[in-house]
Formats: C-alpha cells, sequence, structure tokens
C-alpha cells in the first residue's frame, strides 16, 4: 500500500488530462492493475470527474458507465453510506482529507467494500485545483477480518462458558504471562479476576514447575495435549486434576483444569451405593421381589430374606417364572411390572388372594425402575391398618354425629383457629360454617373478653384447670350472646387442640336476673316489714312508758295515801307486799319497753345504746362485756343504725344461749364509707359449715345486713369462740357524734 501511495503522489503531480499521464509510467499503471486500484480526478472548477480503466473493472461497469460528475458515481455507492461518502468529497476539496471505507452494489447483486485515499492539488498560487485519489476493493480483507472476529467470539464464548476453570497464557520475551481467567475459575478460587491477571510464569516454576512445562511445551510444540495429575493445593489438599493446553496462537494457550476428584468419588459412591441397595435388599423388612427384562415380559430374578419369610420358603421356587406364568390369572400385576421396567415408578393398592392359604390381604405394592432393565417390587400387608382406618373412619363419623346432634355450639380449635364446627355453633352465631372455619374464636368476642379469652386457652393448653367461663360473642348480625364455654386439652394429630363447647345463657341470666329481682323485691319487703315492726315497737314501747307507767304510778302514789292513815286500819305486810308488786310491775314495764325499743337508740344514737346492751348483758347474765366505740360516731341513717342495733342485740343473744361464754367483747368502727361492728367472745366455738342454714339467729342477721348490701362474716373454731363481724355502707356522712366509751 506504501508503493500506491507514492504512486498517487507522483499522479498529484502531473498535469491534468484524460489519460496521457497514465501511458507516460507504464510501472504505474503495472502496480494498478496488480493492486487493482482505480485512480479517479475531480477537477474543482468544472465538477468533472474522470475515472480510470481499472475503476471500472473495479465496478464490474463498462467504461464510461460511472459517468463524469459525482452525482452519477453517488448512484453506485450504497445507500446508507452515500450521505458519509459526499460529506467526506466535500471536506477533501477544501483539504480534510482522510482514508474512507465504504460500500458500493456489484452489478451482481453483492456488495463490496473500498477503501479510499484522496489529495488535493493546487496551483503555484495555492488555489485548489483538483482532487485526485485511489480506490482498492478490500471486501476480502474485511471478510478476513469478520472471519477471525468470529472466531475470537467464539473462542471468547467457549473461554467464559467453559463449565471447568480455564487460563489463557501469552508469552511475553522470555516469560509467561496468565492475561485472563474464567468465571468457573474465579468461582473455584473465590478470587475476583483482577487478582489472577498478570500472574507470571515465572513466579510458579518453583511450586508448579510442571504446569509451566506444559504451557511452554504446548507453545512450541503447537499442539494440544491433555495429562492427569494429582494437585495439591495450598491448603494441603490434594485433587486429581485432568489438565488441557490448547494453542491459541503462536504466543498464546489456553489452559483447563477439570477436577474429576467429585467425579472419582461418585463413582466410589455410586460402587457402595450399589452394593448398598443390595443390601438393603436383603434387610429391608417388607417382601421384595427383584425383576430383570426378558424379552417383553420379565422373570423374577431374586427375592429378600422378608419375602422367604411371608411365604415359608415357597417363592424361592419361583425364581426364574416370567410375571406372564405367575400372574396368567392377574393381568393387572403384570402390567405393573412392564410399566416399572418401561422406566416408571409407582405405588398402587392391590388386594391379593393367598394361594396358599386363601386369605383375603390388602396390599401396597411399590414398583421401582431400577436403569436399565430391571424392577424392584415391594409389597406392604396393611390389611389391618385398613381395618384399623375403617373402624377410625367409624368412630369419626359416630364423633360428628354427636356432635352435629349437640345441642350445644361445639368447635375444634387447633394453632389458635377454629379447624372445625357444628351446626349449632353456626346457629348460635348466625354465621355460616364456611364463615368460621379459619377464624380465632376470640376474634368473635367483644373486645373486653379477648385477652382474658387468650390467656384461659393458654392455660388449658399447658394442663391449668378446664372450668366454664362467660363471654360475650358478636353474632354475625352484630347482635351479642352471652355464652358459657368450657374447653379441654387433647392431643390431635400431633399436636395440642382444644375442643370448645360453648352454651347460649342468655336465658340462664334472664331467670338469674329474674331470681335477683325477686329477691331484691323481698328484701325490700323485708325491709318494709322490719322498719313497720319498729314503727309498731316504738309506739307500744311508748304507750307502754306513757299510759302503763303514768297508771302504775298512780297506783302506787294512791296505795301511799290509802296506807298512810290511822294505825292498824290496814295490815302493814299486805300494805308493804302491794308496794312492793306496783315497784315490780314498773319495773317490767321499762324492761319490756327499753327491748321494743329503746329510747337511748332514738335519743343518744347507736354508740350509746350498744354500751347499754353490753352492760345490760353484764348486769343479766355476769358474762363481762367489754364494749370499744369510735372517738368520733358518724350520724346514721335510722334504719341503718336500728340494723346494727339488732343486729348486735341478736348476736348477744346467741352469746347467752350457745356460748357459754365468760368475756364478750364488742367493738364499732366507723370510717368515712362504712361503719363496722364486730362481736368475739370466748365460748365454745361451733363448726360453720355444719350448722349451715339451720341457725336462724345468723339467719336473720345474715339477711338483714344483705337487705343493707352489707358483708356479714362468721368465724368460729370449736373450743376457740367465734367472731361476727358486720359491715354495712354509709351513703352520707353526718355530723360527728359524741366521744364513744367503754365499759366492761
Amino acid at each position: 500500500m506504501s508503493d500506491i501511495e507514492h504512486r498517487t503522489t507522483v499522479f498529484h503531480q502531473l498535469p491534468p488530462g484524460r489519460g496521457a499521464w497514465e501511458e507516460r509510467d507504464p510501472s504505474l499503471v503495472l502496480a494498478k492493475s496488480t493492486a487493482r486500484v482505480g485512480f479517479w480526478s475531480w477537477d474543482l472548477a468544472t465538477g468533472s470527474v474522470w475515472h480510470s480503466a481499472e475503476m471500472y473493472r473495479l465496478h464490474g461497469v463498462t467504461p464510461g458507465a460511472l459517468g463524469d460528475r459525482l452525482e452519477d458515481y453517488l448512484a453506485f455507492i450504497h445507500p446508507d453510506d452515500r450521505v458519509r461518502v459526499t460529506e467526506a468529497a466535500w471536506a477533501a476539496s477544501t483539504g480534510d482529507t482522510l482514508p474512507l471505507e465504504y460500500r458500493f452494489v456489484h452489478p451482481d447483486g453483492g456488495i463490496r467494500h473500498l477503501l479510499g485515499h484522496s489529495a488535493l492539488v493546487r496551483d503555484g498560487s495555492g488555489t485548489a485545483q483538483r482532487l485526485v485519489g485511489t480506490v482498492q476493493d478490500v471486501s476480502e480483507v474485511m471478510r478476513a477480518r469478520r472471519s477471525v472476529s468470529d472466531a475470537f467470539t467464539r473462542l471468547s464464548s467457549y473461554f467464559e462458558a467453559s463449565p471447568t476453570p480455564a487460563y489463557l497464557w501469552q508469552r511475553e520475551g522470555d516469560d509467561l504471562i496468565l492475561r485472563k481467567v474464567n468465571e468457573a475459575a474465579v468461582t473455584r478460587w473465590g478470587s475476583p479476576e483482577a487478582a489472577w491477571r498478570g500472574m507470571r510464569a515465572s513466579d510458579l516454576r518453583a511450586s508448579q514447575p510442571e504446569v509451566v512445562a506444559d504451557i511452554t511445551r504446548c507453545l512450541e510444540d503447537q499442539v494440544a495435549f491433555t495429562r492427569e495429575t494429582d494437585y495439591r493445593y495450598e491448603d494441603g489438599s490434594t485433587r486429581r486434576l485432568v489438565l488441557t493446553y490448547v494453542p491459541v496462537s503462536a504466543d498464546a494457550v489456553v489452559a483447563h483444569a477439570e477436577d474429576r476428584s467429585d467425579l472419582i468419588a461418585a463413582n466410589e459412591r455410586e460402587r457402595r451405593a450399589t452394593t448398598q441397595l443390595a443390601e438393603y435388599f436383603q434387610r429391608v423388612p417388607t417382601p421384595a421381589y427383584l425383576w430383570r427384562a426378558s424379552g417383553e415380559d420379565v422373570v423374577l430374578e431374586a427375592v429378600n430374606r422378608a419375602a422367604e419369610e411371608a411365604t415359608a420358603g415357597r417363592v424361592a421356587g419361583l425364581i426364574g417364572m416370567t410375571a406372564g406364568e405367575l400372574y396368567a390369572d392377574r393381568p393387572d400385576i403384570v402390567d405393573d411390572l412392564r410399566r416399572a421396567r418401561a422406566g416408571e415408578t409407582f405405588t398402587r393398592e392391590c388386594p391379593y388372594e393367598s394361594r396358599s392359604t386363601g386369605e383375603h390381604q390388602e396390599l401396597v405394592v411399590t414398583y421401582v425402575h431400577i436403569p436399565p432393565d430391571a424392577v424392584a417390587a415391594h409389597t406392604h400387608d396393611v390389611t389391618e391398618q385398613r381395618r384399623t382406618e375403617e373402624a377410625l373412619r367409624e368412630s369419626r363419623e359416630s364423633a360428628r354425629q354427636l356432635m352435629e346432634g349437640n345441642p350445644d355450639g361445639i368447635c375444634l380449635i387447633v394453632d389458635g383457629s377454629i379447624r372445625d364446627c357444628n351446626a349449632s355453633l353456626s346457629a348460635l352465631l348466625d354465621c355460616a360454617r364456611e364463615a368460621l372455619v379459619g377464624r380465632k374464636l376470640h376474634d368473635l368476642m367483644i373486645p373486653d373478653d379477648r385477652e382474658r379469652a387468650r390467656e384461659r386457652g393458654k392455660t388449658i393448653l399447658d394442663g391449668g384447670p378446664s372450668e366454664p367461663s362467660e363471654y360475650t360473642l358478636v353474632r354475625c348480625d352484630g347482635s351479642l350472646v352471652p355464652v358459657e364455654i368450657f374447653g379441654a386439652a387433647f392431643d390431635y394429630r400431633g399436636q395440642r387442640a382444644l375442643i370448645c363447647a360453648l352454651r347460649d345463657v342468655a336465658m340462664r341470666h334472664a331467670a338469674e336476673q329474674d331470681l335477683a329481682d325477686s329477691r331484691d323485691a323481698l328484701r325490700a319487703l323485708t325491709q318494709h316489714l322490719e322498719h313497720v315492726r319498729e314503727t309498731e315497737r316504738a309506739q307500744v314501747a311508748r304507750d307502754l312508758h306513757d299510759e302503763l307507767g303514768s297508771v302504775l304510778t298512780a297506783l302506787k302514789i294512791d296505795l301511799g295515801e290509802a296506807f298512810s292513815g290511822a294505825p292498824g286500819a290496814v295490815d302493814p305486810a299486805l300494805a308493804g307486799g302491794m308496794s312492793k308488786l306496783v315497784d315490780q310491775a314498773i319495773e317490767v314495764g321499762r324492761r319490756v319497753t327499753a327491748r321494743l325499743r329503746p329510747g337511748i337508740l332514738d335519743d343518744l344514737g347507736l354508740a350509746a345504746a350498744a354500751e347499754w346492751l353490753g352492760a345490760d348483758l353484764q348486769k343479766r347474765t355476769g358474762i363481762r362485756c367489754r364494749v370499744v366505740l369510735p372517738d368520733e360516731e358518724p350520724s346514721l341513717p335510722e334504719p341503718v343504725a336500728t340494723a346494727m342495733f339488732r343486729t348486735l342485740q341478736e348476736a348477744l343473744t346467741n352469746v347467752i344461749r350457745h356460748a357459754d361464754a365468760g368475756v364478750v367483747e364488742v367493738a364499732l368502727e366507723a370510717d368515712e364509707e362504712s361503719i363496722c361492728l364486730t362481736v368475739a367472745d370466748d365460748g365454745k366455738g361451733f363448726d360453720p359449715a355444719a350448722v349451715g342454714g339451720a341457725g336462724f339467729g345468723l339467719l336473720g342477721m345474715r339477711e338483714r345486713v344483705r337487705a343493707f348490701e352489707g358483708t356479714f362474716d362468721v368465724a368460729s373454731t370449736p373450743g376457740e369462740g367465734t367472731r361476727i363481724r358486720v359491715a354495712l355502707p354509709l351513703e352520707n356522712r353526718g355530723e360527728t357524734g359524741r366521744r364513744a366509751k367503754s365499759s366492761e
């Protein structure tokens, strides 16, 4: 090409013409015909273009066909290159001349590649006169380049896609340098390619002299070869490698390292597996039969020990027989063996009549294809299992019938969610069964009950007591229903589960409410009757005090006047007796009046009345009574004060009748919310559980306290005395009463 450029320069120096210069230099004619170089000249002043004869031969057209204008020549250029050629021509006309590669359409329809050079010719004054140039056909060069490029691309793709580690070594002076490694090598060693690139063979000669020698030999001989060796890695492990060296150029070699250690190990494992399979075949606890292909049929080749035991050794006499001979009456078994021989592995249930005993058996047979042409048939007698399954199915059906027939809602809870439920629960919650299954039971409750239900479920699952609890559920229509839930834990398919019974207690609650209302009405009536009785007692007490007391007093005065007359007129003894009788009548009237309604309760309050009762008890019975009163007594409503007084009166009466006590302590306490009374004695005591509801005194006190929503507690042990504590709530605190006293 340098010779062509030299002659083009000479051509530039020739005067313009239509070819006279061409005949002046025969060597140039020979050069351009040999190199297939065409010449052209473009007169910038006139725009005419001249083409040499070689130009026409290159383009495959007759002389003159290219025309004498630039536009004529552009018609032969490939459409995609025309604009680029036009721009390059005009740029060259201004002095910007560069090599240009472009395509033209040959008359035979093929696409040819041309390489053009140009130069600008100027006159003595420097004015551009014409543009001259050469054109050479480089199609074969381009084709060769593409071929080399494609080959290199395929080689590079193979290098990268190779499943074995590959290393590209290139000669550099007297040494070898590692230029590239593929992804398999990066994966094998766990180091990026950059860590490998640039490694030199001289660095490996000490540790891997054989590898360096192999690469050098491959470069020198330009022959590919393979070598198998045991390679010791830096970590001390030894692997079996197959090293393949392939020369890819005069100065480059690709080395492949295939690690066959795993393959060798796999082959060894396969050998051991075959041995173990044979041993397993003999030791497997279920009968097994080995069949081998024989023409279109299969032949019984071997049986294991379990099969011999199952048939009492009779099966040994069947070895060597074909399936068609053994199972002439069971074509289904013959078909199964042929399917397995063809490559299928499957399991199916097979009813079977024992030929020796006639017993019906349910067998599960697994056919295993053993390449290339063997079949192992494993049989498992599931007769008893099927009977058990049938019994279990019947049991489950019975359980289902019991569950569905139960008027209470029943649900099975597994992993916290409803797994199943009966129609009664569906009706209770007014929800379809499908809408309940999968939901959590506590999510069907009102928010206030959910956490309590969750904790209750955990307690039962952990072995806690199974006690019924009440919750409020939300029906699908949004209404609420109170239910009582009883849960029990059990094992369900390998995990803990709950079976819950839900009972609608709305009617029970209504009945309980009716009962509570009835009791409240009864208590109200009792309070009313008690109030009426206290009123009547007060009235009788006043009448006794006012009328009978006045009459007796007047009678005593009259007797005194009558007996104060003349001596001897009245017997003194009779007069004294009559006076004593009147005094006794007055005292009896006072006691009866005090018992009916002590005036001290109305006049001085509960504390004074309690103190009076204690003093009266001690005076009448000799039992020591200590009364402890609060420093400040609240002003009590009259019903509360009366109830406390009557309770204390009844408690002291019980002490007199039953306690056989020597000392009684009465304590009255009060605060802003309640007033409390405690009566304790050192008597013989009793067992409250044994007395039950038989003690009318205790029952009367309890009912009187309950009417005021108070508390009544009895603590007693035989031989250790009795303690009664009563507390009544105070709705309003009155004015502070007098300071309490203590008497004994």
